[in-house]
């Protein structure tokens, strides 16, 4: 539920521009991202993560947003190279799994494919520097067998993918997972108890009520000698993502975020701007409020915080603003705009030198 939008800074206010450094910055893990910082785990994060818990926790209660309750204000996190470490062994430690990527508190970049399903596409996304895929079912058309085979695409790049089913229904959570999609995301989750139940969806005995099928698309059709092992196995490998993109969501976002085995919390910003009765206002301090409340609960749980972002400024402006699964764009829009830029640029090129 997210839809193209205007470059807003969805979270704070200032603009940065993506210079050589800044870049680089994005890479860090905030958590353990330098020798000296690693030394420090042992009393507690390092400075670089304290400074951006920090700025997360300042914000303070806002005004109230019509017809809601306070929510709270976004303040901007602005990191750059300053903290230093580059090219610290953190920074080179592949994130393989979803199930890694959670664990930490650097960015992760990949995009949504909501048009394109072709063999190659997983090996595409993988080259252009894709950690992870979002395989769209809510607005995409994509069926389940066409999920099924994007999956394999996916696995043959060695690239994790996450499906976003269309609905929070027990048959298409536990059919996406069966076909092997190493995560799951959930539309419109209001409540800690809907949150639960799909974490209950997700997971098999005694974590959950999952149904049993062994052998197939998500063992990668290997034979299993221990279910107990396998059924472990996978409760651990499944990453679940709570999509909160309504006012009701942010309201209950802290206890959203705190209900165990929900991993991230991604916010659909589209729908949450037009739920605040704002939409695609993403300046307006109701949506920057929202994301700080957000934020600050995500800290508190220790989940990451995701979102798609549709340029490399709003992209940093999010990581600033506590995001750490950062979607760039999707693929109908990537084709779109890279070349819409190169037929101007060529029709441009070729006016100026007929007029020369």
């Amino acid at each position: 539920m997210h839809g193209w939008m205007p470059s807003a800074a969805g979270g704070t206010r200032q603009r940065l521009k993506p210079g050589a450094a800044t870049m680089r910055s994005l890479e860090k893990n905030p958590v353990m991202d330098a020798p000296r910082d690693r030394a420090m785990a042992s009393r507690g994060r390092s400075p670089l993560a304290r400074a951006r818990a920090r700025a997360i926790e300042r914000s303070a209660p806002g005004r109230t947003p019509a017809g809601g309750e306070p929510i709270g204000r976004c303040v901007p996190l602005l990191l750059t190279s300053a903290a230093g470490g580059h090219g610290s062994r953190s920074e080179r430690v592949v994130l393989t799994t979803l199930r890694k990527m959670v664990g930490t508190r650097r960015a992760k970049y990949g995009t949504f494919l909501v048009e394109f399903a072709s063999p190659g596409i997983g090996q595409i996304l993988k080259a252009a520097g894709c950690q992870y895929a979002l395989l769209d079912m809510e607005h995409s058309g994509f069926g389940f067998a066409t999920v099924k085979r994007l999956l394999r695409y996916m696995q043959a790049a060695d690239l994790p993918a996450i499906v976003r089913v269309p609905s929070r229904h027990y048959h298409h959570i536990a059919r996406a997972l069966d076909m092997g999609a190493e995560g799951i995301m959930l539309p419109m989750v209001g409540t800690a108890e809907e949150a639960r139940r799909i974490v209950a969806h997700a997971k098999y005995p005694p974590r959950g009520h999952r149904g049993v099928a062994l052998g197939i698309a998500h063992d990668r059709y290997a034979p299993v000698r221990s279910p107990a092992a396998a059924l472990r196995a996978a409760n651990r490998r499944t990453v679940v993502f709570a999509q909160v993109e309504t006012r009701r969501g942010i309201e209950n976002v802290e206890e959203i975020a705190a209900v165990a085995g929900i991993d991230c919390v991604w916010i659909g910003h589209f729908d949450l701007s037009a739920s605040l009765g704002i939409p695609g206002d993403f300046d307006h301090a109701d949506f920057t409020a929202a994301l700080g409340r957000a934020a600050r609960a995500c800290v508190r749980n220790k989940k990451a915080y995701g979102r798609i972002v549709p340029d490399v400024e709003t992209g940093i402006a999010a990581w600033h603003a506590g995001f750490d699964f950062i979607g760039y764009s999707a693929d109908a829009w990537l084709l779109r705009d890279t070349l819409r830029r190169g037929i101007d640029d060529l029709k441009g090129a070729l006016r100026r030198r007929r007029a020369g």
